[in-house]
């Protein structure tokens, strides 16, 4: 067992966490409140820090509020709901300023203020399930991994998921109860619901044998939803797989829709003001040709065609690809002949064929890992703007500083709560030469 201690908290960093200090070491602490002061238990200690789990508050803050779910701290999924969300929003533009100023010297002022949630729960319509052993009277046997290990933290329902989903996560343990035991016929599930209450369950298996699959099929008769087999073979229908709309608005009356599968944003609900701020940037930044990378299923770059920019959107996943261009065709128009979309890696395609082309503007909404490779690229390009959609501050900054090497220099960059009660930060950023 770890020693325990006492710490003050100073205040929040990026993970979720507090820091304080002991004896000159910066200590990182999950569930407390700048102000507060933990009984705390070291669990892991480095040279210049340590990580230590919160036994109990000793001097809580006047902030501090009653979590309004059950599982919270065993389940990985939240980290904040213990806090007001009016305050959650005031420390996540907090640190996504200092990391920014820190990381690549720009000034605060070029922050704009954090766009809230238009809700602070039941707002995740896409979320990845892992299945556990299921125990004897237990209602429920998916759910989340536990924070920092593998271990399974079973839920019944979950206040985090829209309806539809969370109604999807009750069948699924149903299920299980009824003889199907999850852990030994499924690695994991994600659960994809869309703006129309439509739901569907992408299972990846343990082994594809016939009577594995023959026990699958059984499974999906009894479920009802509309489910398909993911794996490293390709993803193979094994019921036809309801339509997922993940955007509707302005350019796209009609709606966008993903493959199962393909990545959208899991805050349909942020999504139409992600999409807004996109185009607001594009527009600033001037010019009419834009190159999206990252492209999808047609987010971006569908309503920046209707908007009357010519865009060629490069994507890697040829699912999604396909998905675009039946976007497109759904929402017909001038945009048609604005928009050329490419199954390509972006790196791959920038130093082949889009090499010698010109345009004004890149657009780019990499995974968390960010896009260090790209970036290095771009600064060898003649492009004028960068609009960056990011969803980690950390390899943002990294990113800004390689792109400061080619001459480009941040304008302005907005912070968009997409993931209330996380402390994960959405953010979409203007850069210029």
């Amino acid at each position: 067992m770890g020693k325990r201690f006492q710490v003050h908290v100073d205040g929040l960093a990026y993970g979720g966490r507090g820091l304080g200090r002991v004896g000159g070491k910066v200590v990182f602490v999950p569930f407390v409140l700048p102000g507060e002061v933990a009984e705390c238990r070291l669990v892991r200690e480095k040279a210049r820090w340590c990580e230590a789990e919160l036994l109990e508050i000793l001097e809580p803050s006047p902030l501090r509020k009653a979590p309004f779910c059950s599982c919270f701290k065993d389940c990985g999924g939240c980290h904040y709901q213990h806090i007001p969300y009016e305050n959650q929003l005031g420390f996540k533009e907090e640190i996504f300023s200092s990391i920014l100023s820190r990381q690549t010297g720009i000034d605060s002022s070029l922050v704009s203020p954090i766009v809230p949630s238009v809700r602070e729960i039941s707002w995740r319509a896409r979320a990845r399930l892992v299945p556990g052993q299921q125990q004897a009277g237990a209602s429920s046997s998916w759910g989340f991994f536990k924070a920092g290990s593998h271990d399974v933290v079973p839920l019944s329902s979950c206040p985090v998921l829209v309806q539809p989903a969370d109604e999807i996560l009750k069948l699924l343990n149903q299920l299980t109860s009824r003889g199907f035991p999850a852990s030994e016929m499924f690695k994991n599930c994600i659960i994809e619901t869309g703006l129309d209450d439509s739901g569907r369950a992408v299972l990846f298996p343990k082994g594809t044998g016939r009577s594995k699959l023959e026990r699958i099929q059984k499974f999906l008769d009894l479920a009802g939803f509309s489910a398909v087999l993911g794996g490293r073979h390709g993803r193979r229908a094994v019921k036809i797989s309801s339509p997922v709309c993940f955007y509707r608005g302005p350019g796209a009356e009609k709606g966008l829709f993903s493959p199962a599968g393909s990545f959208y944003q899991a805050n349909l609900f942020q999504n139409h003001i992600l999409v807004r701020q996109v185009v607001d940037y594009c527009r600033q930044a001037g010019g009419e040709n834009i190159i999206e990378f990252f492209s999808g299923s047609g987010n971006f770059s569908i309503p920046l065609a209707s908007r009357g920019f010519h865009v060629t959107a490069v994507e890697s996943d040829r699912q999604a690809v396909e998905a675009a261009k039946k976007n497109l065709e759904r929402n017909p128009g001038e945009r048609s002949q604005s928009l050329e979309i490419i199954h390509s890696d972006a790196e791959r395609y920038l130093k082949g064929t889009g090499e010698g082309r010109n345009f004004d503007t890149a657009v780019i909404d990499p995974p968390r890992i960010g896009a260090a490779g790209l970036c290095r690229l771009l600064c060898k390009s003649s492009l004028k703007s960068i609009v960056y959609v990011s969803c980690d501050p950390m390899t943002l900054a990294r990113d800004i500083n390689i792109l400061a090497s080619g001459g480009f220099r941040l304008s302005k960059t907005r912070p968009i709560d997409m993931f209330p009660q996380t402390y994960h930060i959405e953010s979409v950023s203007l850069l210029d030469r």
